[in-house]
């Protein structure tokens, strides 16, 4: 962390304190150690703006490092949540974040998804094997094996198999789509 970061922090640190320390006791120092009571959370605490900056922005970024640190784990479809859409159509979620959503699909030949939209997700399509067909605002585009496509939130389209073969795919959202499809 950069020195002047880390002073800034320090600045904070000890307002914290000093708000802490000049507060008014308004309980008995045996009920000191009940920290979770209502009361407590209450106690009024002021910073100046520029502090309470810095205090913010340093919560958040020990929050990002927390999402770093979580433990690696390697996924597969054969480790992962399995779900069925459609009417043979498998997925399997191999990232599920509150940001972000990764799902592997694969569509058999001559299935599809009906036309829909996501309010706020934007999407990105991308063929592991196979050759598909995306109908995005009326135009029809075809997709092999190592092309990808990215649909803005808003935009109306529909994934089809009119392959012989099945098709594998990634469909990767961010923010997660679930909860956020509109169908037409």
């Amino acid at each position: 962390m950069p020195s002047g970061v880390i002073g800034r922090l320090g600045t904070a640190t000890s307002t914290i304190r000093r708000a802490f320390a000049s507060r008014p006791r308004t309980r008995s120092p045996s009920a000191s150690s009940q920290r979770s009571s209502a009361s407590w959370r209450r106690w009024p605490v002021s910073f100046r703006h520029r502090e309470r900056a810095v205090l913010i922005r340093w919560w958040r970024s020990a929050m990002n490092d927390q999402k770093e640190d979580l433990p690696l784990s390697i996924v597969s479809p054969n480790n992962v949540e399995h779900y069925v859409w459609g009417d043979s159509c498998d997925g399997w979620h191999l990232v599920l974040h509150s940001d972000l959503s990764v799902i592997e699909e694969c569509v058999p030949a001559g299935a599809s998804e009906v036309h829909d939209y996501h309010q706020k997700a934007q999407q990105f399509f991308f063929i592991l094997g196979g050759q598909a067909i995306m109908e995005v605002g009326g135009q029809l585009l075809i997709l092999s094996t190592g092309q990808g496509l990215r649909i803005p939130p808003g935009t109306p389209h529909r994934f089809c198999n009119e392959s012989d073969e099945p098709v594998r795919f990634l469909v990767i959202s961010q923010p997660p789509s679930h909860g956020d499809r509109v169908t037409e």
